[in-house]
């Protein structure tokens, strides 16, 4: 696992033009006003939170997010195999983000989610001079993640020669949620399970609850789900989200809240 170091220069494409972060389904702004109101809930509890995107990429999504709700957020930690995507995210952070980007409030830390957590990520995502409140109390999470688990599912682990053909198609899927689990399970502090109920996994996905709901369940409360607008054009004649979406809608995603569920103890693999 390898920290993102911030680099001066901004990374450039073929053409020597400065590379663009690249948002999956919907861009952050739309996503915003959803995820305010969630951390408004976890903040009536606790003065602040700690925000994990599993998955970032080259997305600004939380760093967007931290910047409209700094008093509500102490650190944001951005985690994702694919190195390169996050050099592309730091290099197109603004000069008010870069003194976060200094201070650690805000990481990128290169992290196989397909691979089962060790101590050594557990490490870095519960850093005490971040992740701790004013009384050393752990902070809450809120995982946030934006299409990762879709590309886990839309990529089973199959063998094309057959060879070596797994049983176990999406492991790297159930994996990464695991993940996820374990992270609240390491975000209560002595069991204290009253306040892992305020630990959330806001996912938003393409694919519609018929499908995914119970394959969340298993391990999560599944507390909400809501459409919403993968676009803000006002010219997109159906704005009503709330009937049923199917995946195959151009114009609106998933967004799943899933909190902690206590029925799920000694879960593993």
């Amino acid at each position: 696992m390898n920290f993102i170091p911030l680099h001066d220069a901004k990374i450039y494409n073929e053409k020597n033009e400065s590379m663009a972060t690249f948002e999956w389904l919907t861009m952050p702004h739309i996503l915003i006003t959803n995820l305010e109101k969630k951390i408004v809930v976890v903040e009536q509890q606790h003065d602040k939170i700690h925000l994990i995107d599993f998955g970032s990429g080259s997305s600004l999504l939380s760093v967007e997010l931290f910047r409209k709700r700094k008093e509500m957020i102490q650190k944001v930690t951005n985690i994702d195999y694919n190195d390169a995507a996050m050099k592309i995210a730091c290099s197109n952070l603004d000069e008010s983000m870069l003194t976060y980007l200094n201070k650690g409030i805000i990481q990128f830390h290169q992290v196989n989610l397909a691979i089962e957590f060790s101590k050594t990520e557990y490490d870095v995502l519960f850093d005490n001079n971040h992740h701790q409140d004013d009384n050393n109390t752990i902070l809450p999470v809120m995982i946030l993640d934006k299409s990762t688990l879709d590309c886990f599912l839309a990529t089973p682990n199959v063998e094309r020669d057959g060879k070596n053909a797994s049983h176990l198609a999406y492991l790297d899927a159930a994996t990464m949620l695991f993940n996820v689990y374990h992270v609240f399970e390491k975000s209560n502090n002595n069991n204290n399970t009253t306040k892992n109920n305020y630990c959330k996994y806001i996912c938003c996905s393409y694919h519609e609850p018929s499908f995914l709901k119970s394959i969340l369940s298993i391990l999560f409360h599944v507390e909400s789900i809501e459409t919403i607008p993968r676009s803000d054009d006002k010219s997109i004649s159906h704005v009503n989200i709330n009937h049923t979406m199917v995946s195959s809608d151009p114009n609106f995603v998933y967004l799943y809240t899933c909190s902690f569920s206590n029925n799920n103890n000694n879960k593993s693999i």
